[in-house]
């Protein structure tokens, strides 16, 4: 004997292998439970097993009404995709991030310019606050300059031809290990 857990499933397969197996009074009741939840794929499966398995048990009609929830529950569930799919995708970097900026954007500015060891990157601190004139702005005129821009393209935000730029950086190039940030902790105080 083993403790191991039985091997997970989408929730649709188990519906249609208990379907096939039920018996009548059984049938009815997986019907109660199929038109109780909400099933948010593996519709059409259901379907063809409760038409096989209520016209083997010889069911003349099937007025449970499952087909018909498990139809709708289909339409919503297409709906909810198909809007889904509409929405803009979030983007990490607002269109323009720029000295007062504040939130986790900044500190994934801040991380970035880290990574690329950017001169006097090694003064940010990631606290999500793009201070004017702090080591942020600072650092970023500094990759402003790295990547060739100059003149007024050298202001300390994080605008589009910097990040136009940005994009033409190899990202082949970069590591997991370009990323990781030490663990900072409090050792636990002893009792």
């Amino acid at each position: 004997m083993t403790d191991e857990a039985p091997k997970r499933r989408p929730f649709h397969e188990t519906v249609v292998e208990e379907i096939y197996r039920a018996s009548s009074s059984e049938l009815e009741l997986l019907g109660r439970l199929i038109k109780a939840t909400q099933i948010p794929r593996g519709h059409n499966e259901i379907i063809k097993a409760w038409r096989h398995q209520w016209q083997k048990l010889g069911w003349r009609d099937d007025n449970s009404g499952v087909v018909a929830n498990l139809l709708e529950q289909k339409r919503e569930a297409a709906k909810k995709a198909k809007e889904k799919k509409e929405e803009p995708s979030q983007r990490i970097f607002p269109p323009y991030l720029d000295q007062g900026s504040t939130g986790a954007a900044v500190n994934f500015l801040g991380l970035i310019l880290k990574v690329f060891g950017v001169c006097g990157s090694d003064r940010i601190v990631l606290d999500g606050d793009y201070t004017p004139g702090g080591a942020i702005a600072e650092a970023v005129k500094e990759f402003q300059r790295e990547l060739g821009l100059t003149g007024a393209d050298v202001d300390g935000n994080f605008g589009p031809a910097t990040r136009a730029a940005l994009r033409e950086i190899d990202v082949d190039t970069l590591t997991t290990e370009m990323f990781a940030m030490p663990t900072v902790g409090k050792e636990p105080e002893s009792a």
